[in-house]
């Protein structure tokens, strides 16, 4: 399943690109943060239950007017339970000082056949979901950060 979602934020290219190539640890818990507000979203209001997430974050590869930065999430534990998502964050300039993020991510459902019936009425949901919160907190963190550093 394709999971796909983009934001564009008010911070110059150059700068996007240094502050997420040296948020590892960082990306990872806003990962797990946006895959906790997924769950929510899915089991409703009462206690949700909890697979933390593993963030692993491949090297930067740099075009020639993106740099693309790979990903893989993965439930640390119960992994049988949880699909694996490949994903990659493109950046990309969108003028002086503005840039354009987009979150490109695949994922095959568990539990073979019963799990693709249950991410067609559910899951699916909860991925795109996830992904959308990750977005957001990157871009949040990319605006805090640069403002920090004016």
């Amino acid at each position: 399943m394709l999971v796909h979602d983009f934001v564009d934020v008010d911070v110059a290219f150059d700068e996007v690109v240094s502050i997420l190539t040296d948020a590892g640890d960082e990306m990872g818990i806003w990962a797990s943060a946006a895959f906790r507000r997924g769950e929510k979203l899915t089991l409703g209001p009462g206690e949700a239950a909890s697979a933390p997430i593993s963030l692993e974050i491949g090297a930067p590869l740099v075009g020639t007017d993106v740099v693309t930065i790979p990903m893989s999430w993965i439930a640390a534990s119960g992994s049988r339970l949880f699909p694996r998502m490949d994903a990659e964050v493109v950046i990309a300039p969108l003028g002086p000082s503005a840039t354009h993020l987009e979150f490109r991510g695949s994922y095959r459902p568990p539990m073979e056949g019963f799990g693709e019936f249950l991410d067609r009425i559910a899951f699916h949901h909860v991925a795109e979901s996830t992904v959308h919160g990750f977005m957001e907190r990157v871009a949040s963190a990319l605006v805090v950060e640069s403002r920090s550093t004016d």
